[in-house]
Parts: structure tokens; sequence; C-alpha cells
């Protein structure tokens, strides 16, 4: 549980229902399949197979946002609640 979470029940129970009504919905870290290798909570490392699907900017073959931030989410949603 977060600092924030601990200070906000309002929040917590966001998200507690969140969890109830996704269940087991597909989510990216189905579809990404990632293998996180942090060595601790200071140094985070998340590596997964690189797709053509995942590609956001065509010109320079850059990583879609939305699947950053979707690994970025992953620690918060784990941790939380």
């Amino acid at each position: 549980m977060t600092m924030l979470e601990q200070d906000d029940a309002e929040l917590c129970g966001v998200i507690t229902r969140f969890h109830e009504m996704a269940g087991d919905a597909p989510n990216f870290t189905k579809i990404l399949n990632p293998q996180f290798q942090s060595p601790d909570w200071d140094h985070s490392r998340i590596v997964f197979a690189m797709k053509d699907d995942f590609v956001g900017n065509v010109k320079y073959r850059t990583l879609h946002g939305g699947i950053t931030a979707s690994m970025l989410m992953q620690p918060v949603v784990k941790r939380s609640c």
C-alpha cells in the first residue's frame, strides 16, 4: 500500500473495486510477458521481446508510450491495497 493510499481511504476503495472488476481481464502484462530483473526496489529493469505491434513511432521505431506507461504502472498496481 502506498503512502497516498494509506492517507486516502476513498482512493484505496476505488483501487480495490477496480481489482474486483478487472479480475482476470486481459492486460498488457499477459500480452507483453515481461521479465522483471530488478535487483532491488530502487533499480527497476523490465525486459520483454519487442514486436512490430509495440511500435509507436514508425519513423524512429520507438516503443509506444502506452506500453511504457502500462509497464511502469505494474509495480504500483501490484503493491496497492
